[in-house]
């Protein structure tokens, strides 16, 4: 009996000193500050924890170590694998003892600005060691808060939206650093469609390489000798590039647009293109109606301008979307007789839609055009079939009935 007692007790004590995760008091391991203060990206960050003996026997030894998994894999690199916790002037953590410790780790680039979750382990000896003690361990967490210095730089654009040849042309490009780090390396460049020739782009400031301050504000300045540009409307694309403290880039663009004058016949030239375009565009994406009444003013223009080859280009497409129209005008004729069981008339108007599309050459709406004749011929055939079905019944039945009264007429004279 006593030899079960004894046993009965030794187990307790063991399941008494080993405390599990399940049994784990997350106030055990509790971070009380961090150096640097403001923990940033690409620093090393000293945690001061304070280990707390929660357990019901001494704490012995303890070593701990940070659990780097999941995100934090990717945001932290350790320096300190583990910290064998220093007792000072004792040899143990008595219970509701507490003790502090420090340690490293390396925050990286990625790391966001937030609140981390970092498990933590803690190994130890539990019991009175003097008797003997057994191993024993025990998981919390501490929670870092790490901030960024993070530039963020709006951009916005001004200038004219006219100017006349030999006027000045300057686009302003306003630089303000709304973030909360420094934006390093600022570069603006600028391209335009039409090119310019010699299109200059400078930053207005005396320190190279450039850089934007918090709240602070550049500006870049976009210029070209309007003499060397022809009349006409130009797109100016402005393009932003600036790195932050952590070797990441950002880009950011925009775009101005401006209308150089010209002369008068220059204007109208230019508003004849224009229209030109539009007309074509409007064409392209099946707009038929619009697009004539583009091309239509073009000519208009053209004609007083001389520009034979113009006019016949727009020609050319006036009477394509008049073919499509009609085209168009056809199939949907077809498709009301259709819908009105008028398949002799739906047939009629299908294939007409058909011819006028193979003089365009779009194959794909002939061969939708074929298919809803051969749909029509289905349909009449069946009609037809249904009508000599019911024709062939009523000559049945006429040739019935004369058979029938016949053989009663003989019937009855035989009977007389």
């Amino acid at each position: 009996m006593r030899r079960i007692l004894a046993i009965a007790l030794f187990l307790g004590i063991i399941a008494i000193s080993n405390v599990g995760i399940t049994g784990a008091d997350t106030s055990l391991v509790t971070l009380v500050s961090t150096y640097p203060e403001r923990a940033d990206p690409l620093e090393e960050v000293t945690l001061n924890i304070v280990i707390t003996n929660n357990t019901d026997l001494m704490m012995w030894n303890p070593v701990i170590s940070l659990d780097l998994s999941g995100d934090n894999e990717d945001y932290f690199t350790l320096i300190d694998e583990e910290v064998v916790v220093e007792m000072i002037n004792q040899d143990f953590l008595p219970i509701g003892g507490t003790v502090t410790t420090t340690y490293r780790l390396y925050v990286n680039a990625n790391c966001p600005a937030q609140k981390h979750i970092i498990p933590a382990h803690i190994e130890y000896r539990s019991g009175a060691c003097e008797g003997g003690c057994q191993n024993a361990d025990i998981d919390g967490q501490i929670v870092l808060q790490i901030y960024r210095q993070d530039p963020k730089v709006a951009m916005s654009i001004s200038g004219p939206s006219e100017v006349l040849p030999g006027d000045p042309m300057i686009i302003t490009a306003e630089l303000k650093n709304l973030g909360t780090g420094s934006a390093l390396d600022v570069q603006v460049s600028a391209t335009s469609n039409p090119y310019v020739v010699d299109l200059e782009t400078e930053i207005m400031a005396e320190i190279e390489p450039y850089t934007l301050n918090v709240s602070d504000t550049l500006y870049a300045i976009i210029s070209a000798d309007t003499m060397k540009m022809e009349p006409g409307f130009y797109t100016f694309y402005v393009y932003l590039q600036y790195d932050d403290k952590y070797g990441n880039s950002m880009f950011k663009d925009d775009q101005w647009e401006l209308k150089v004058i010209g002369t008068p016949s220059q204007e109208a030239l230019l508003q004849a293109d224009q229209l030109k375009e539009l007309g074509i565009n409007a064409y392209q994406i099946k707009n038929y109606t619009t697009a004539i009444s583009y091309l239509e003013r073009a000519i208009e223009l053209y004609d007083r301008l001389d520009k034979a080859g113009d006019i016949l280009t727009c020609e050319e497409y006036i009477l394509l979307s008049t073919n499509y129209l009609q085209a168009s005008n056809y199939f949907m004729k077809g498709e009301e007789f259709f819908g009105s069981l008028d398949y002799e008339n739906a047939k009629v108007y299908f294939a007409l839609a058909m011819e006028t599309y193979e003089e365009l050459g779009n194959n794909q709406k002939v061969a939708e055009s074929v298919s809803r004749i051969d749909t029509c011929d289905e349909e009449l055939f069946k009609y037809q079939t249904m009508e000599y079905g019911v024709y062939g019944a009523i000559s049945i039945t006429i040739l019935y009935g004369l058979i029938s009264k016949r053989k009663g007429i003989y019937n009855a004279l035989k009977r007389d």
